[in-house]
């Protein structure tokens, strides 16, 4: 990630000014819809995941450990490798393929029936290695829309539209989604889909995302 010290250079600017100057960067709104479209696209189905796989794929509740602890291990060992790829390819480039391959996984995950523990593991692995990967040359590319001046006011709102977005998705999860009388969950597979559309918006924000003339692009791995 780029260094955020450039707003240090200009201590005695009008805060309240640059925010404003921010807000009405055509540039700046891209790049917050960009985030949320990301957020979107990967916190729908996180939510309810846990109780999806209980009662709709049928695993048993001591065996989410497992779900969590191999996507984790994956992501630890497969984030410096999206950051090389994307160093050498294009950060345009991995983000649409990683993108590409969450929604087929997504959908995948969400419309799953019964299925045994090693296929959940697999089909759950990789959600967090594609879903969670697009993050490292999302972020790179949203890095860039600002001059070095105002990336400390840009990550703050930045952080404001992830953490907005979430609670979003978390509300509209509990609104779609239902319990029948025999303990599955009805409707999640319509929270794959949206999730699948927030992430082909997220596709097409990307390339509407401006880097600033004056900013130097900074290398992920």
């Amino acid at each position: 990630m780029p260094p955020v010290r450039g707003h240090l250079e200009h201590t005695g600017a009008n805060v309240v000014r640059e925010f404003a100057d921010l807000l009405r960067d055509g540039n700046v709104g891209r790049a917050l819809l960009f985030m949320g479209a990301m957020v979107f696209g990967h916190f729908s189905i996180i939510p309810l995941l846990s109780p999806y796989l209980v009662s709709n794929v049928g695993i048993r509740e001591k065996d989410l450990l497992l779900v969590y602890f191999v996507g984790g291990v994956l992501t630890v060992f497969t984030g410096p490798v999206v950051g090389r790829l994307a160093d050498r390819h294009g950060r345009q480039l991995v983000f649409s393929c990683l993108v590409l391959v969450a929604c087929l996984v997504t959908l995948a995950l969400t419309s799953a029936g019964r299925l045994p523990l090693w296929l959940v593991l697999t089909l759950s692995g990789l959600f967090f290695v594609f879903a969670s990967g697009r993050f490292g040359p999302g972020l790179a590319i949203m890095s860039l829309a600002v001059l070095p001046r105002q990336r400390g006011a840009f990550m703050s709102l930045t952080a404001c539209t992830r953490d907005l977005v979430s609670g979003i998705t978390t509300a509209i999860g509990g609104f779609m989604v239902s319990r029948v009388p025999s303990g599955e969950l009805l409707h999640y597979n319509w929270l794959g889909w949206i999730a699948v559309a927030a992430s082909l918006l997220s596709l097409w924000l990307a390339r509407r995302v401006q880097p600033s003339e004056t900013t130097p692009v900074p290398a992920l791995a």
